[in-house]
Order: C-alpha cells, then structure tokens, then sequence
C-alpha cells in the first residue's frame, strides 16, 4: 500500500478521524500542509477527499475487523454531530452513545473498526462534547474516547500535529517578527529616534514604534536618540515627559541620548530661511478652515506665488 494524507493544519472541523486511523493502520505518510485547501489521501494512485470516505478506505487497506450492517449508522451520527448545536440534542446523541457501550467495547464488533475511528475523530474535535465528558455524566462512553485518545498511536499523531502546529506558530513569529534588516545599513552608523510630543501618556503606538527603533539601533551597534517633539507649549507639560521616560524605562527601553527639537530651533529656523530664499518653501497666514478647505479642493494659495523677499519678510 501507498499512501499519503494530506491535512490542513487549519482545517476546521479538524479531521482526527482520517488522522488517528492512518496512524493505527500505519505505513501512511502525513503531511500537514497549511496551504492545502482540504484534506487528501493519496492511496495506490487514487485521491479521495472526503474524510469519511478516507476513513473507510484506510480501514480496508488496513485489514480492520469486518464492518457490520450497523457501520453507516455511526457515520451518519457523526455527520449529525458536527451541525447540533442544541445542548439538549448534543446530551441526548451522547446518552444513546453511553448506553450503546455500556456492555460493549467498541461501537461494532470485538475490535476497533472504521465506526470507532469516525465518532472518535467528530467527538474529538468538538469542544462542546469534551465539556461534557468532563462531567463524569457518560462514564462508558469516557471510557471508550480514553482509550482510543491514548492509544500509543494515536498519540504519536496527535505529538505530531502539535509539532506541525508549533513549527507554523514559530514561522509566523519569525515573519511577524523585526529580523527584517535593513537595505544599506553599515554597522556602528545607525541612528533611530523615538520622537514623543510630551502632551499626554504613551500608547500602543508609541510602544510598537519605541521597542522597533531601539531594536534596530542594537542590532547595528548604533544610537537611539529619545526626541521629546516640544513645538507646541500650549499642551505641553513636564509632567508628561518625565512620565514617558519612566514608561519607557519599565518597557526596557533606554535611549542613548535624550533631546528636544526646541534644542535645535535656531538650526530650523536657519534651514527654513535656506528653503524659502531657494523658492522651495513660502509663508501663509491664511485661516486655517479656508486653508483646509482650499487644500480639499485643490485651489492654491493666494500667497503660493509670493515673491522671496515677500516670504521673509512675513517669515522674519
């Protein structure tokens, strides 16, 4: 026999029927595969992917003991069990079950079969049913989930989809992750900069932007300058600066030097001057509503085409 099953890590309702039986009849090659659309089993050249035809056809590949008459009942409940959502029905399909095994083993026969695999592999994969059998009210049918949930096999495979699971979650870490680099950066000359405006508390935002450019910045062996963006002293406080650096200081953030832009206002002032003698920048006092709207509507300032000696002089 060759075979290969196909799952979706993802898939939902989670096939353990297809899984736990391809375990327990062996010499079937697993592959979890997260961009698979659906489950698959390759089997002698054949593709089949609908899990209760796969669980079937593994357990004849397999030798399983002989389905009875009574086998497509237990598939039938187990399509059923995935779409009830009454708690009152789901408890009533769980008694019918608890009684069914009450003087029995398993569901048909002396041994296990397809019928096992398949109610197994739906209650397995529905929380609501292991809530339930929590409670102790099922005992027959706890004892029979246990002992397929840890046969040796069935446990292998279940290690091996938490693996599978585990490797994604790391993989998406990764890529989530900043281990990015950065085009052209030459070790020791990095330079970031988290610029707070002390007017009020750090937010989500400001973290995500601190912990990244202090990331970088170790990463290169480079400098993190803490830049308290100070330009607008009607809402600024020092209580809010002094509470920012405390904040980033529990954050482990600790920047190699702390400044403010009003430490640099003449160096602004002198390169706004340099723009508007170059006629790449021009002053305007329009009223803010009027500027905001023109800007809307594409319409271009009444001072855009103002001479440079104009400009400075409203600048100066």
């Amino acid at each position: 026999m060759t075979a290969t099953l196909t799952i979706p890590i993802k898939s939902s309702p989670f096939p353990f029927a297809a899984l736990g039986i391809s375990a327990h009849i062996g010499n079937v090659s697993l592959v979890f595969d997260e961009t698979a659309l659906g489950i698959v089993l390759t089997l002698n050249g054949s593709m089949i992917t609908e899990e209760g035809e796969i669980v079937q056809a593994l357990a004849k590949e397999g030798g399983l003991a002989g389905d009875s008459a009574k086998t497509p009942s237990f598939f039938t409940l187990a399509t059923s069990l995935r779409s009830i959502t009454a708690h009152a029905e789901l408890v009533a399909a769980l008694n019918s079950l608890d009684n069914l095994l009450a003087f029995r083993t398993f569901l048909v026969g002396h041994s296990i079969t397809s019928a096992d695999w398949i109610v197994w592999g739906t209650l397995k994969g529905n929380i609501k049913v292991l809530g339930l059998l929590k409670n102790n009210q099922h005992p027959h049918l706890l004892r029979w989930f246990t002992y397929i949930d840890n046969l040796k096999e069935t446990q292998s495979a279940l290690a091996e989809l938490a693996a599978a699971k585990a490797s994604k979650a790391r993989s998406n870490k990764t890529a989530a992750g900043f281990a990015l680099g950065l085009q052209d950066a030459v070790d020791g000359q990095v330079v970031t900069r988290f610029p707070p405006e002390p007017s009020g508390y750090l937010h989500i935002g400001h973290t995500k932007a601190a912990i990244l450019n202090q990331y970088f910045a170790k990463m290169y062996h480079g400098k993190l300058i803490i830049r308290f963006d100070d330009t607008n002293p009607t809402k600024e406080r020092t209580e809010f600066e002094d509470t920012i650096l405390e904040d980033l200081r529990l954050l482990d953030i600790h920047g190699d030097v702390v400044t403010h832009t009003s430490d640099h206002f003449q160096t602004l002032y002198d390169l706004a001057v340099k723009l508007i003698k170059s006629g790449k920048a021009y002053t305007d006092d329009t009223l803010q509503e009027q500027m905001r709207d023109e800007r809307m509507k594409g319409i271009a300032s009444k001072h855009r085409d103002d001479s440079v000696e104009e400009n400075l002089k409203h600048f100066e």
